[in-house]
Parts: structure tokens; sequence; C-alpha cells
């Protein structure tokens, strides 16, 4: 299990929506690690923040990235706060501006290594309600293996020679004649372009331009994104077997095909998480 860096509590003073889809924020954080050992002044880029979003969707928490620091400070830093692609709130990314501000959280640094999380003690921190304590004291094992994705998944870097710019999701091979080199795959096709290599990571990839893609671990994308894929509506179904698909479409199925090719891609976790796990495709 992953372990973190740091880890303290912090209260939403402000939030300022910076995008019209309001999923990043200009936020006030009150840093309050009462036991000393960090300040706002150690707040990174890419450290996470961790909401109880429960008052916008009963039951819910959110996490979030800091991808700017406006104002450095040690009590009051201002940051930047982006809505993480991990997160699968049913109704998208919580109004913070709205509900949340007031609301205590969690900040915390991810890192691959292991035993550097400093132990917290609850009454020094004025922890005091459920959720924080439960977040500091039980869980966040399991939410910073969330947010390590990266960590966990294989990702190797080719060159798009397709005839059409690459999306994030598609499933794609890699060229017999040059190993550097991906096209989208099919179930209804030759052998060689049946033999997924992995799926795009990257939000796109121009033709011609190298790109990243994932062979092994879990990818998360948007309901939309993995609709766009599939054909159907919601996202993915939860706990079912993907195959690549072969009715012309260039992306994933539940159902296999009946000519051509079958090629398992994987297994649905959520309506936006896949867990990659590609079988050699079997001629049918």
């Amino acid at each position: 299990m992953s372990q973190i860096y740091f880890q303290a509590k912090v209260n939403l003073t402000t939030a300022t929506p910076v995008n019209v889809e309001m999923t990043s924020w200009e936020c006030t954080l009150t840093f309050t690690d009462l036991e000393g050992v960090f300040t706002g002044l150690n707040i990174q880029t890419g450290d996470v923040v961790v909401f109880d979003t429960g008052m916008f969707e009963t039951g819910t928490f959110s996490f979030y990235s800091v991808d700017a620091i406006i104002t450095p400070d040690s009590f009051q830093p201002i940051v930047t706060l982006t809505y993480m692609s991990v997160n699968d709130n049913p109704g998208g990314s919580p109004d913070l501006g709205g509900y949340i501000v007031g609301s205590d959280g969690v900040i915390s640094r991810p890192t691959p290594n292991y035993g550097l999380l400093p132990v917290v003690s609850r009454d020094i921190q004025l922890i005091s309600d459920k959720f924080t304590e439960y977040v500091q004291n039980y869980n966040f094992g399991r939410i910073v293996d969330i947010t390590m994705s990266d960590f966990s998944v294989a990702k190797y870097t080719k060159i798009n020679r397709d005839s059409i710019t690459l999306f994030k999701g598609m499933p794609v091979y890699i060229s017999d004649s040059d190993f550097n080199n991906i096209y989208r795959a099919t179930a209804n096709a030759t052998h060689e372009q049946t033999r997924v290599a992995g799926l795009v990571a990257d939000e796109s990839i121009l033709i011609d331009n190298p790109g990243r893609i994932v062979c092994t671990g879990i990818i998360q994308l948007s309901t939309a994104q993995w609709d766009a894929l599939t054909g159907d509506t919601g996202g993915l179904d939860g706990g079912r077997d993907y195959f690549l698909r072969g009715d012309g479409g260039m992306g994933l199925t539940l159902t296999p095909p009946t000519t051509g090719f079958i090629v398992k891609v994987g297994k649905a976790l959520s309506p936006t998480a896949f867990d990659v796990n590609i079988e050699p495709p079997i001629e049918l």
C-alpha cells in the first residue's frame, strides 16, 4: 500500500470558480496542522485535498489536486484546486463556494515510498468531526492508493501514425514493422490490428505526434468519454468485462463480436474507472 509524505487538517475559507465548468477553484485554505510539523508553506503542486461533500451528495467525499500556488502563506495559503478524475460523484463537481466553504478537510502528498506517514494525534489536531477523524486515522491509505494510479499503471510513449487524432481510452495496436508506431485497433480486421497493446492515456495524440498508452492498470475517463467509445450511455457497467469492438467502432463493447476476433481488454470497476487487462485475440 502506498503511504503519504504528510497529512494535515485544513479549512476551506474561500472558493471562487476559475472556469465555467466549476471544476477548478481559487481557494483560501486555513492550514491547521497543530502538531507544528507542516505549515502552509509546505504545500506543493500535486498535493491532494479531500473534502466531505456529503452536503452536496449524500455519502460522498471528493478529491482535489493542488494545481497552482497563488499566494504562499504559513497559515492561509491561496491555491488553485481542481476536481480530480478519480471522483465519480453522480452530480459531477460539487459547488465548493456554495456548499463546502467553512468545512474541514485533509491535505496530503502521495508518494510511491513506504513508511513516511507521521502518526496523527487527533486531540492535538483538534479533530472533532467524524469525517476528518475517519479519513486521517483509518481510511487514508485507500484514498491515497486511488490517487496514486500513475505509480501502478504501465505507460509507454508511442507515435500516432494513424490517419486521425487518437483520443483518451481508444484501444490501439503497435505496428509489426515499427514498434514505435500505434494505430486504432478493431476486432474485424487483420490479426495485427486486433492485438491491442493498450488504451490511449493522454487526452489526445495528434497525427505523427508522440503520446502515452496504458498497457496495464487503471485508467479513468468521464462517462461521456466512455460513451463515445462504447456506444452506450451513462459510462461503464461496473464489474463487467469489455471487449474490442468489431462493428466498425474503434472502442469497447460489452458484447463480444460474432465474427473476426474476440479480444478481452479488461473490466469496468465503476462508471468511470477501467482496469486494463488485455488478453490475446481469439479468431472466430
